[in-house]
C-alpha cells in the first residue's frame, strides 16, 4: 500500500475538512449524503480520483508556500501530503494541514491553508474568504487546537493574496463538533442523512441505484404524496418550457 492509499484509507475513518462544510450544508461540490455513502463504503471517495484541479493544486502547493513565506517573512512547516492529526477529545474528526506557521509571536503556531483559485471563481476572495473554507479552517482549528491561521490563495495562477489571520469561532466550533458526532453516529449506525436537491446527492444516488433490477420495496405511504407531486412538478415544468419557447420565438420574429 503507497503512502497516498495509507492516507485515504485512514481518511475514510473520519471526517476531514472538506468533509466537515459538506456536512454543514455549505460545500459547493458535494452533499452529506455524498460523504456519508463515501464514509460507509457504499462510493469510492471523489479525492481517490485526482482530477486536473486538484493535479495542479498539488504542483503548485509547494511554490505557493514558497512565496508565501518570502513574502510575509513567515517560517512555515511542511509535515507533509498524508499526515493525519487527530484529537482524542474529538475521535471522529481528522486534519491534514497544508502548512504550519511557525511561532512568530505569543499566539504560538499556526495553520496556513494554501489554495488555487480559477479567475471564474475569484470574485468569491472579494471580501473574505469563502464560507466552505472558512469551515474547513475552523474544523482545523478544532483538531488541532492551533489558536489562529491563515489563507494564502492563488488567484488565476498570478497574484498571490495573503490572508489576514483568522481565529477560532468557539461557539462555531461548539456546535460544528456537535454536527460532526452527530453525522459520525449515522455512518457507524448505517443510517443516511436526509436527501436534499443538490447534484451531489443526485449522482451519489445514481451511483448506488443504476438501474432497475426488478427487486419489489415497500415504498413508505407518504411515496404516495411524492408521486403525485413530482407528476404535477414536471407537467409544471413541461408547461414553463413550452412558454420559454413560445417567448423567445417572439423575440426572434420582432
Amino acid at each position: 500500500m503507497t503512502e497516498r492509499e495509507h492516507w485515504l484509507a485512514e481518511r475514510r475513518k473520519g471526517i476531514g475538512s472538506s468533509d466537515a462544510a459538506a456536512i454543514l450544508g455549505v460545500h459547493p461540490y458535494k452533499s452529506a449524503y455524498a460523504v456519508w455513502a463515501e464514509k460507509t463504503g457504499l462510493i469510492v471517495e471523489d479525492s481517490e480520483q485526482i482530477g486536473e484541479a486538484a493535479l495542479w493544486g498539488n504542483v503548485l502547493e509547494p511554490v505557493i508556500a514558497e512565496q508565501y513565506s518570502l513574502r510575509t517573512g513567515r517560517i512555515l512547516k511542511d509535515y507533509g501530503r498524508h499526515l493525519i492529526q487527530r484529537n482524542p477529545k474529538y475521535p471522529f474528526a481528522l486534519a491534514t494541514i497544508d502548512r504550519e506557521i511557525q511561532p512568530v509571536d505569543d499566539r504560538g503556531p499556526g495553520i496556513l491553508e494554501i489554495k488555487t483559485v480559477g479567475l471564474r471563481l475569484a470574485h468569491l476572495w472579494d471580501d473574505e474568504a469563502p464560507v466552505y473554507y472558512q469551515v474547513q479552517l475552523q474544523h482545523q482549528f478544532l483538531v488541532t487546537t492551533l489558536s489562529w491561521g491563515s489563507f494564502a490563495p492563488l488567484i488565476g495562477g498570478q497574484q498571490l493574496l495573503p490572508w489576514p489571520d483568522e481565529y477560532p469561532n468557539e461557539r462555531f466550533l461548539q456546535i460544528l463538533a456537535e454536527k460532526e458526532e452527530e453525522f459520525w453516529d449515522r455512518v457507524k449506525r448505517k443510517v443516511p442523512p436526509p436527501v436534499d436537491a443538490s447534484e451531489s446527492t443526485r449522482k451519489t444516488l445514481n451511483e448506488l441505484y443504476p438501474k432497475d433490477n426488478g427487486t419489489q420495496v415497500a415504498l413508505p405511504g407518504v411515496a404516495v404524496e411524492w408521486d403525485t407531486e413530482l407528476t404535477q412538478v414536471k407537467t409544471q415544468i413541461k408547461s414553463l418550457e413550452t412558454r420559454k419557447t413560445e417567448l423567445e420565438n417572439l423575440f426572434r420574429v420582432c
